[in-house]
């Protein structure tokens, strides 16, 4: 169960990452909802970093609009790992990432410093549907 995981990240010592086109603010709210002890603990000892959108709100607390900079989407999600090398994985060689799609485990390509990685985007749609689109961008 995630919760083992979770507590595994820690006893290792693993950074663990989370990209997602949605709201990022939704993905770390479920995780401290459901495992508030273990997310405590990760982001004490700098293990986890939730990257997506975000809602900004004006100063009666209403929701106007999005990120102020750039979107991030499905498509340009890997940018996210420019901004994570400088922010949070320099010190670490060994990472977990997680998406929501299949393309998003390439989020940690090209980096010097990573030993081992695990990567895992999950895919949303079924495998008819999959090998219709680009399927010369998966790994086998």
């Amino acid at each position: 169960n995630l919760r083992s995981f979770l507590k595994g990240i820690i006893k290792h010592d693993i950074k663990f990452i989370v990209a997602t086109a949605g709201l990022k603010d939704t993905a770390e709210e479920l995780l401290t909802r459901d495992f508030p002890n273990e997310v405590k603990q990760l982001k004490e000892q700098n293990l986890i970093s939730v990257n997506g959108n975000y809602l900004t709100y004006d100063k009666d607390g209403f929701s106007n609009g999005y990120n102020k900079g750039k979107i991030i989407t499905t498509w340009n999600k890997h940018e996210i790992s420019l901004q994570l090398e400088q922010k949070f994985l320099y010190d670490k060689s060994h990472y977990i990432m997680i998406g929501d799609h299949i393309w998003d485990g390439h989020c940690l390509d090209g980096f010097s410093n990573i030993k081992q990685k695990f990567k895992i985007g999950l895919c949303n749609i079924t495998e008819k549907e999959l090998n219709n689109r680009n399927s010369d961008n998966i790994e086998k």
